[in-house]
């Protein structure tokens, strides 16, 4: 396996590099005990969006980071997939590659962890008590349209 941007590191302590990266959350990195989420902008988008990378903090406890991260990530994408529309019609830029299409498993993953987060945000303001009850219908009655086909 080829040491490529860790020759710094000893045999050791290089295995436990990989060991801790091959489990670790794409676009998740930690800095000095803080998570962010990390998404670098194709070079042909940069004018238009106007950052050569997307950053967001997201605190120091990885489970919430972890959690918190697909919707941050699906938000920078969002704005990266904009800049590629405007490019096109533009006509300034050339076109990226067609995107990757999702399984339906990334795609249930990706609207499970928007609801986490939607939920988790609800949930953690101060001093209000939001009842959810109203929801349960109307998820329940979808559910049962799903699982029957």
């Amino acid at each position: 396996m080829k040491r490529e941007g860790f020759s710094h590191l000893s045999a050791t302590k290089f295995a436990t590099k990989l060991a801790v990266m091959a489990g670790r959350t794409k676009h998740l990195f930690e800095r000095n005990g803080r998570f962010i989420a990390r998404l670098v902008v194709p070079k042909h988008l940069r004018e238009i969006i106007g950052k050569r990378e997307f950053q967001a903090a997201l605190g120091g406890d990885r489970r919430s980071a972890e959690r918190r991260s697909y919707a941050v990530i699906a938000g920078f994408q969002d704005a990266i997939a904009r800049a590629q529309r405007q490019s096109e019609i533009s006509g300034r830029f050339a076109p990226a590659r067609a995107p990757r299409r999702f399984s339906d498993t990334e795609l249930a993953q990706s609207h499970y962890h928007e609801e986490l987060a939607i939920d988790d945000g609800i949930r953690n303001i101060e001093g209000l008590h939001v009842d959810m009850s109203w929801s349960r219908p109307g998820h329940r009655a979808a559910l049962r349209r799903v699982a029957s086909g």
